[in-house]
């Protein structure tokens, strides 16, 4: 089976500081499923790397590169270091929005579909619909990892509406 991870797993594994990051940093490093994560995914984590890198535990060459390069090559390298899957399913779908017929990628209409479900923040939405259309196009994908609390609380709404389990990361032992 695979997991959807989301971005705070990762986060949580290089910030030592962060209370899930012995949880996050076990699990991530615990061999079995497929993690994947999504181009959002990506987005997130050069976000926070632009914000919070003083934070960040990198490798010491990577952190002595110029702004640019040393910002990538830290999510690039987040992603090796956690053996994460990168996933991306090329689809769109067209729907009529304020009588305008108009194409989106899949993962908008999929997140359009699960807001008045599950009433959660736009980003979260997204990376529900990334694995949902994951699962969807034949993956054995079974859980959401995370932390996040609104998620979290919706766990039930999102296993009968995706068939995926949101949770934490298990316990590090």
């Amino acid at each position: 089976m695979s997991a959807y991870i989301d971005t705070n797993i990762i986060v949580a594994k290089y910030v030592p500081t962060d209370p899930y990051h012995a949880r996050s940093k076990a699990f991530l490093e615990s061999v079995g499923s497929k993690k994947v994560v999504s181009p959002l995914t990506v987005v997130e984590l050069m976000a926070v790397t632009c914000r919070q890198e003083e934070a960040l535990q990198a490798p010491k060459e990577i952190l002595k590169e110029p702004v640019r390069k040393r910002t990538r090559a830290i999510v690039e390298f987040f992603l090796r270091d956690s053996n994460l899957t990168l996933i991306s399913i090329q689809a769109s779908a067209r729907m009529k929005i304020a009588r305008s017929i108009v194409t989106v990628p899949l993962e908008y209409a999929t997140s359009l579909r699960l807001a008045t479900s599950l009433k959660l923040k736009t980003t979260d939405l997204m990376h529900l619909a990334y694995a949902e259309n994951f699962r969807s196009s034949g993956e054995e994908l079974d859980s959401f990892i995370t932390t996040d609390a609104g998620i979290l609380r919706k766990s039930d709404d999102i296993q009968k509406l995706l068939k995926i389990k949101a949770k934490q990361p298990p316990q590090a032992t």
